[in-house]
């Protein structure tokens, strides 16, 4: 409403457009190199809250053509963004996780 006087009439008024997944072209070529040396690491953080086994057989699953799973590959890839940035400290430590697992953290932002 601020900016009602400044943005056309069609943009204010319209409805809310959530937020998606980038489209499939950014789940090939280096991208999805990047995506599965992120998510098959080892030492990935994802891999403390969903299985292993999982994580890999949608990556596989994805990256055969079988089946499109950008969007939950997207939610896989940002949850592990979201634990590397919210449940290790500043050396790179994951001295939250634990309590995460449990339920005891409390993150501040």
């Amino acid at each position: 409403q601020a900016m009602s006087r400044l943005i056309p009439r069609e943009i204010t008024e319209r409805t809310k457009q959530g937020f998606s997944a980038p489209d499939a072209s950014w789940f090939r070529g280096e991208s999805i190199d990047y995506i599965n040396r992120l998510l098959r690491d080892p030492k990935a953080m994802i891999h403390d809250f969903l299985d292993r086994k999982y994580v890999t057989e949608i990556l596989d699953d994805h990256c055969s053509g079988r089946n499109n799973r950008r969007l939950l590959i997207w939610s896989m890839l940002s949850f592990e963004w979201w634990c590397r940035s919210f449940l290790t400290d500043f050396t790179g430590t994951a001295p939250f996780q634990q309590q995460a697992r449990e339920g005891n953290a409390v993150v501040l932002c």
